[in-house]
């Protein structure tokens, strides 16, 4: 157990394929690992779509600006959950009230002037962009945007912010992929008995359209019903409340009796 992450051992590819191979008797070949891998992938990502290989995400992004200001979001990103999840920071981290620069302009366009202004709530230390989902992300007809604090709209890989924004860094949290230290995505232990199943299965249907053997077909049998098993297994096991939730369902349970 991960006790700084609360998660469970993690595995990862060569650990599941040497499992696959030795479950089909495959030693000392590598003219079946594509085959495999691919198989595993295959279930990971559409099977089992990627159920509790995702993790929790903050980190620091910088903010390019040639007149467009925008941030590319990090590798294996996956989609906002929370509640102000993009902030405007300093180069330390540190939150900020945030700037925006207004410009004004006459009804034929000729600019009269810019200002810079601290934008934000009072009492607050921090400012977040207002998510609008502009259809102009860049090259904007609208030049600045009034709304203190700029606006954001997520395209492509990126974050682009209205052109009145200043800041040079955003930090943000997201649901993302769960990589490890040498950048490979770490998969939960307990998914090992539905992926190495599937690749098996796969590869013993595989085996039985080339040669006909029914012994192949008897083996696709158990390998799927061993599949079914393993994902049900590892479907649930995420979902299992922790000590904190139970205590919630508890307090709702007896305050409705």
């Amino acid at each position: 157990m991960n006790q700084s992450g609360a998660l469970y051992d993690y595995i990862e590819m060569p650990y599941l394929l040497a499992g696959v191979k030795m479950k089909l008797g495959l030693r000392d070949t590598t003219s079946e690992d594509l085959f495999l891998t691919d198989a595993i992938n295959f279930c990971l990502v559409h099977k089992m779509a990627n159920f509790g290989s995702e993790t929790y995400v903050v980190t620091q992004i910088p903010i390019e600006n040639d007149g467009n200001p925008r941030a590319k979001l990090p590798k294996g990103f996956k989609r906002f959950v929370k509640k102000n999840p993009i902030i405007y920071t300093d180069a330390a981290g540190r939150s900020t009230i945030g700037t925006v620069t207004n410009t004004y302009t006459t009804n034929n366009g000729d600019l009269i002037g810019s200002v810079v202004v601290e934008s934000g709530i009072p009492n607050r230390s921090f400012y977040a962009p207002s998510f609008i989902n502009n259809a102009f992300f860049k090259d904007s007809p609208f030049d600045s945007n009034f709304i203190l604090g700029g606006t954001v709209t997520q395209v492509d890989g990126y974050l682009y912010f209205s052109s009145n924004v200043t800041a040079e860094f955003v930090k943000i949290a997201y649901l993302g992929v769960n990589f490890g230290e040498n950048g490979k995505m770490l998969i939960p232990a307990y998914f090992e008995d539905a992926l190495v199943n599937w690749a098996a299965n796969e590869w013993v249907i595989q085996q039985y359209a080339i040669t006909g053997e029914q012994k192949y077909m008897n083996l696709s049998q158990v390998f799927t019903s061993k599949f079914i098993t393993g994902r049900n297994k590892a479907k649930a096991i995420p979902l299992m409340p922790s000590s904190l939730e139970y205590d919630l369902i508890n307090y709702t349970m007896k305050s409705l009796i």
